[in-house]
This record gives structure tokens, sequence and C-alpha cells, in this order.
């Protein structure tokens, strides 16, 4: 993997964590790719998952389909579990301009609207919103 950091990083990362969790193999992954609509070589999935492959935008929604994870999951956070999610405090600027301070352990991208959860729960959602700031749980 060329680079440790930015979204093709991530995404390597990612796409192996989810699909360990999910409890399926690079063949069931690539079974899963294949039955959306977009065929991925169990050799591809490994070369993804090692950031020696780069995928087409329609790849990348597939995979979102295949894992059931948003793309801004898949190219920003640390896949984790809901479970396991540290949770971390979110600065978010709504369109209007006004700063809201949000804690959660997920966060992630839907038809233009930031959702934000706890412990799996809907604790905010706000459209045209930014992120300014993360926070870890540790400060």
């Amino acid at each position: 993997m060329p680079d440790d950091y930015g979204p093709e990083a991530a995404l390597a990362r990612n796409v192996r964590a989810a699909r360990r969790w999910h409890g399926v193999t690079q063949k069931q992954l690539s079974e899963r790719m294949a039955e959306i609509g977009h065929p991925m070589s169990e050799a591809g999935i490994s070369l993804l998952e090692t950031g020696r492959r780069r995928i087409t935008v329609s790849e990348l929604a597939a995979l979102s389909r295949a894992l059931e994870l948003s793309i801004a999951v898949l190219l920003t956070e640390p896949f984790m579990p809901r479970e396991a999610a540290p949770e971390r405090r979110y600065v978010v600027r709504l369109s209007d301009g006004v700063e809201r301070d949000v804690t959660a352990n997920r966060m992630e991208v839907r038809d233009g609207w930031l959702w934000f959860q706890r412990d799996g729960q809907p604790v905010f959602s706000a459209p045209e919103a930014s992120v300014l700031h993360v926070r870890g749980h540790d400060g």
C-alpha cells in the first residue's frame, strides 16, 4: 500500500475489516458483488484489501451495498461494528452557519444528510451540513 493515509488506504482497511466482521470470505464477497451486477474476482478483492487495486465509482457503490456500509464510512472512518465504535465529539456547521456539538459513535452521509448515531440510536441529522472537527472519546 503506497500511502498509509487517505481514502485509498482507508478503503483497503475498511473493506477487509467489514468483510471479516460480516463473516464472509473474499470469495463470498466476490459472489455478492456479482449478484449486485458488479463482478469483482476474489483476486481483485484481495488486491483491493492490500491497496494494490483501484476501483471505479460504480464498484465503490456496489461494495458499499454488499458490505452494508455508506461510501463515506468506507473511505474515511476506521470501520468498527456499532457496539465497538468509540464515542466521538463532532463539531458540525449547519447550512445556516450555526455550529452544533454532537456526541456519537457513528456518522454517515446518506442522501445529502449527515446522520449521527450513539449505540445504534439516532441522535442528530442535518441536511447540507459539514463536520468541522472530530475529537475522540479520550479528549
